[in-house]
């Protein structure tokens, strides 16, 4: 759900930054969007959740507050794996699904 094609084509850094910018400012404001716009992995995750936010996958109410979470929940997990791997971890995909459409609010079954 969550994954975009990448544009191709060579853009510089700014101006990757200025266009995440400009996508997420009607979504949390110019002040935040400029300071979460450097970190392109999660204006991407942002952007991807206020879309299913307006599409009505999600029923999320908050695209910041349920990106941060998916975002913080995702790399713990990844944290946790590695950090205790004797742990009786299920295999990678499942978890992390449900994980996704719990946080995210998804409607209809995790995908898959």
């Amino acid at each position: 759900m969550f994954s975009r094609p990448r544009p191709k084509g060579s853009s510089t850094t700014e101006e990757r930054v200025d266009q995440a910018i400009r996508q997420l400012a009607p979504i949390v404001g110019e002040p935040i969007a400029s300071q979460l716009a450097p970190a392109e992995a999660f204006s991407i995750l942002l952007r991807d959740v206020a879309d299913a936010m307006h599409d009505g996958t999600s029923r999320a109410q908050d695209a910041l507050g349920t990106a941060t979470a998916l975002w913080a929940a995702l790399h713990g997990i990844i944290l946790l794996r590695a950090r205790i791997p004797l742990f009786p971890w299920p295999p990678p995909g499942p978890l992390e699904d449900e994980m996704i459409t719990r946080l995210a609010l998804l409607e209809g079954p995790a995908p898959s």
